[in-house]
């Protein structure tokens, strides 16, 4: 199974509709304002950016449960998200807080506190734990 074919399935089990990966590869990211879930990809899958160490840890110091879990799978949570809390933000107020906010800050922002804090209420329960866990086995194939 191709590292695609195993986040499409991963992704679209957990929002219950199909979703579109979008061609060109930029960094994680979900966009929210079409009818289907638009799931952005790094070109490399497994990066490890100094941003992505401190979302890491920014994530794992509120879920000690996250650590077992590669950055791929605590990314994609992530942005499913923003799938799942997209209602729940004033998105153009969120762009425009955005600018020049960094690190701890970018994480705190209010669209982005929503979508961490849903992977982790997601990723708190040990039957999800367990799927991601099996999304995991299917990614890196083994």
């Amino acid at each position: 199974m191709s590292k695609i074919t195993a986040i499409r399935q991963f992704v679209e089990s957990i929002v219950r509709t199909k979703i579109v990966i979008a061609r060109e590869r930029d960094d994680w990211g979900m966009r929210v304002d079409e009818k289907l879930p638009r799931l952005i990809l790094p070109s490399d899958l497994q990066q490890n950016t100094d941003e992505d160490k401190l979302y890491r840890k920014f994530f794992t110091d509120q879920c000690k449960c996250g650590k077992g879990f590669s950055n791929v799978t605590i990314s994609l949570l992530h942005e499913i998200g923003h799938w799942e809390t997209r209602d729940e933000v004033d998105w153009e107020a969120y762009y425009d807080a955005r600018i020049g906010v960094y690190d701890y800050d970018y994480f705190n922002l209010d669209a982005e506190l929503k979508a961490t804090n849903w992977a982790i209420k997601w990723l708190s329960d040990p039957k999800n734990r367990k799927f991601a866990k099996a999304f995991e086995v299917k990614f890196y194939g083994h």
